[in-house]
């Protein structure tokens, strides 16, 4: 039974990012990153060993006046093989 051996899992995460807006080292500005992590497990080898596949959904924030805090992209697909003996 294939379904048997599957397993659904979600993670959801957030992260302070401190950014400093000026040069006043007095000022500092702190924002979140969140990541929300979607996938699957596949136990094989009597639950000796599992595949993970994950998918990492990145959202930074905004920063200061709508200006971008992060200009990259940074969502990942994720594969493990994990064994256990």
């Amino acid at each position: 039974a294939f379904w048997r051996n599957l397993e659904v899992d979600f993670r959801y995460e957030k992260a302070p990012n401190v950014l400093v807006a000026k040069p006043n080292a007095n000022f500092t500005s702190v924002y979140e990153s969140t990541v929300c992590t979607g996938g699957i497990n596949y136990y094989i080898l009597n639950d000796n060993a599992k595949i993970q596949v994950n998918y990492n959904s990145v959202r930074n924030p905004d920063g200061p006046s709508g200006q971008p805090f992060h200009d990259t992209r940074n969502n990942s697909l994720v594969v493990n093989f994990q064994v256990m003996w």
